[in-house]
């Protein structure tokens, strides 16, 4: 158990849906609620450190692609 509040989840997967980092695969409604199943436009990501530099690399999650 990570005990991150379950507020602070949706704050961070509304910003990366904002970023379009993430999105909604599926929405569906149970017993009156709402359930989004979320998944990453991103496969994998490279940060190199060089001196004072960062370089961020990011690969698309090709399972996400054709969506």
């Amino acid at each position: 158990d990570l005990n991150i509040s379950l507020s602070a989840v949706y704050k961070t997967l509304g910003k990366l849906e904002g970023l379009t980092l993430v999105f909604v695969e599926k929405f569906e409604l149970k017993e009156g609620k709402k359930i989004k199943f979320y998944k990453s436009r991103i496969g994998n990501a490279e940060i190199a450190l060089h001196g004072y530099d960062a370089i961020l690399k990011l690969y698309p999650n090709k399972s996400a692609s054709d969506m």
